[in-house]
């Protein structure tokens, strides 16, 4: 990945983002965005990704697990 970030021909297009840190990432990091664009705008990469888990729970609500459903996936090392 820090070859292929490390490209010039990916500077050139504007298609690199700069993360100052994230959940479970020490120091500043890159990440590529998509290589298109639109007459108006484009893709986007605003936020850092989120750490590991970190969205567990919501995601398992949305697919019907109540929350003692969800202490019993954890009790059994599941999540």
């Amino acid at each position: 990945m820090g070859e292929a970030l490390g490209d010039p021909q990916l500077e050139a297009r504007g298609i690199r983002h700069r993360h100052t840190g994230a959940t479970d990432v020490e120091g500043p990091f890159t990440v590529p965005v998509a290589a298109f664009g639109f007459a108006e705008g484009g893709p986007r990469v605003d936020t850092p990704p989120p750490g590991l888990g970190e969205h567990t729970a919501e995601i398992l609500a949305e697919l019907g697990y109540d929350r003692a459903v969800q202490e019993q996936l954890r009790a059994d090392k599941v999540v």
